[in-house]
């Protein structure tokens, strides 16, 4: 990975090299599994998850409103408790860094622990990501 402009700098003392910091060394890997999934995963799970929802629809409305939905964020879940069953890493589209941000985010399966219903969403929230990323 090169470093740029938004790549956390790692701790240095002049005239000295230190060793990097947990941080950017999580960066470091969590950008490298976004790379590598994309790698193997287009997207195409996302395209036919939507597809599967418009040819499910019974009204032309709610085929638009399927098409339209997309995959939930993350912020629709604050406080609702579930099991995490799958999660992937995604590099985040350019007009949603920010600097010093991870620079991805994540699509998450899971179960609501109230319902028992199956959802996808994804967020790219830090706090989440590494707390995933550490519970795997």
């Amino acid at each position: 990975m090169t470093e740029n402009a938004k790549t956390p700098a790692k701790k240095t003392v002049s005239g000295q090299v230190q060793s990097a910091t947990p941080f950017s060394r999580f960066v470091e890997m969590i950008r490298g599994e976004a790379e590598l999934t994309e790698t193997f995963d287009n997207g195409s799970e996302i395209m036919a998850d939507v597809i599967n929802r418009v040819l499910a629809a019974e009204t032309l409305e709610d085929a638009f409103a399927a098409q339209d939905a997309g995959l939930q964020n993350g912020k629709d879940f604050v406080d609702v408790e579930m099991n995490v069953t799958e999660f992937s890493v995604r590099t985040s589209d350019s007009k949603y860094r920010k600097d010093g941000d991870l620079g991805v985010y994540v699509r998450v399966d899971a179960t609501r622990l109230d319902t028992g219903e199956t959802v996808q969403f994804f967020t790219g929230a830090p706090n989440v990501v590494v707390m995933l990323w550490q519970a795997r």
